[in-house]
């Protein structure tokens, strides 16, 4: 036995002869002329395990461990992670726990075995799956399989991350297409590696849930938006209705949907935009803006999605939520618009802001009515330490966030969540399905959105991620 160099090989019913062999201390493991463990596989998942953010992975997959190169990148990277490790080899797993490639006692959980029929046993879920299956140095025959695909789908937990070794078979990616959401590509020496997560992560082009349809497509919610002012009128079809508008001395005319719009050619000579939500292709006749001129990304909860609703939450949400329900500092209870407003004035905010958020609150009076909501949680004095003001959509089956707060010296309770879930509970009983959060912070937006958007993405959300909007010339006549 010598650090320096040593060899010998083992005979294997799954894989035939392997080769083991350490230098400088770095053991290697090739079976068939393809390395299965070693300083390449190791380096291989550790840059691929840096693409997942840190706290947001305690249980792991790994799909054919080889000898377990994969396990000290993953417990490095996740400190508490759990691994569970599927290998069909014996032999493999006995190398596993003869070299302890694992951190010291940190052994994972090995089940040797066939990976789909041993994935049809676990009930449980996961934040984090490798698959790394091969027979023969080729992608093992059930990476092509429907069936291995829905199911790793099923047991990867909502917010969780896949990632695809497909060496050098491209073609292994499109069952996994028809089930998650490529994220990314890219290449570590010969591999090719892809990272998955489930649609409505916030990747351009996912699909929609039945039912859904954005606000700013909705023909009623549009009308109501146009026919309180004189400068904005409802124009298009009811399957895709958009509204026109006059800036200075330039007409414009805007559309969100995926069907595409038909313009009159008749009318002031104007720019057209039209905001697709999943489509990425572009029609002839149209252009693609380089400018996001309308949202980057917004964010809904499809309350039928869990039962009950806050199941879908994260656990820091959780926890917030079970020490509201425990204590209740405030009562949240229906205010009017003007005791909405009147506290909202006292927040501690910049000037802009303020101004920004009250005139859109009045905006929306003027335009909905009785279809705006407004929350208020009082303490014992009556004094009104948050609130929540929300419009309702009905036609849509769905209400949209408008404005919140919460005053300094209640920014330590958890009233924050306990408004989410009265807004959450409060759709259930007027038999609505979905309660939109609408904008999320993304470049280019304002950096102050930030810390609210990982508030709101704590409850269940699926994220919209535009593509860039397309535009195109119409008109005969000026103005």
């Amino acid at each position: 036995m010598s650090w320096f160099y040593e060899d010998f090989r083992v005979e294997s019913a799954y894989n035939g002869k392997i080769s083991c062999w350490r230098m400088l201390g770095e053991w290697q493991i090739v079976a068939g002329h393809i390395m299965q463990s070693g300083d390449y596989i190791r380096d291989m998942w550790k840059k691929a395990v840096r693409k997942i953010p840190k706290h947001e992975v305690k249980k792991v997959l790994v799909l054919g461990l080889g000898a377990g190169s994969c396990l000290k990148p993953i417990q490095k990277r996740f400190k508490k992670c759990r691994i569970t490790a599927i290998e069909a080899d014996p032999v493999m797993v006995e190398l596993t726990r003869s070299f302890k490639f694992y951190g010291r006692g940190r052994e994972p959980e090995i089940l040797q075995g066939d990976a789909a029929q041993i994935l049809s046993q676990l009930t449980q879920k996961f934040d984090l799956i490798l698959w790394d299956l091969f027979v023969d140095g080729q992608t093992a025959r059930m990476a092509h399989e429907q069936g291995l695909a829905q199911s790793l789908a099923a047991h990867l937990e909502r917010e969780g991350y896949l990632i695809v070794n497909y060496y050098r078979e491209p073609e292994t990616l499109q069952v996994f297409d028809q089930h998650l959401s490529r994220q990314r590509n890219w290449r570590f020496h010969y591999n090719g590696l892809s990272l998955y997560r489930h649609a409505g992560r916030g990747t351009v082009g996912d699909p929609l849930p039945p039912g859904y349809r954005p606000f700013r497509s909705c023909t009623p919610y549009l009308r109501r938006e146009c026919a309180a002012t004189n400068k904005m009128m409802p124009v298009g079809t009811d399957e895709c209705t958009g509204s026109r508008w006059r800036h200075g001395p330039w007409w414009f005319e805007g559309y969100t949907s995926d069907i595409e719009p038909k313009p009159d050619q008749a009318g002031p000579k104007r720019m057209v935009i039209w905001q697709p939500i999943t489509r990425t292709d572009m029609p002839a006749g149209w252009k693609r803006s380089w400018v996001q001129m309308n949202p980057n990304l917004t964010g809904f909860v499809d309350l039928h999605e869990a039962e009950p609703f806050w199941s879908s939450w994260k656990p820091h949400a959780l926890r917030h939520l079970k020490h509201w329900e425990k204590f209740k500092p405030y009562e949240i209870a229906p205010i009017n618009a003007d005791e909405f407003m009147q506290a909202y004035r006292g927040r501690d905010v910049k000037l802009h802001d303020k101004f920004m958020n009250l005139w859109l609150i009045r905006s929306k009076l003027k335009k909905h009515g009785e279809l705006m909501h407004f929350y208020g949680a009082r303490d014992a004095q009556g004094k009104i330490m948050a609130g929540f003001a929300a419009l309702d959509i009905p036609e849509a089956s769905q209400s949209i966030h408008v404005a919140s707060f919460i005053a300094q010296a209640a920014k330590n309770s958890s009233v924050g969540v306990g408004l989410v879930a009265n807004w959450f509970r409060d759709c259930l009983d007027k038999g609505l399905r979905f309660a939109d959060f609408d904008l999320f912070w993304a470049w280019g937006d304002p950096f102050s959105w930030r810390g609210f958007s990982r508030f709101k993405s704590q409850f269940g959300v699926t994220f919209i991620r535009y593509p860039k909007p397309l535009i195109r010339h119409v008109g005969r006549r000026k103005a």
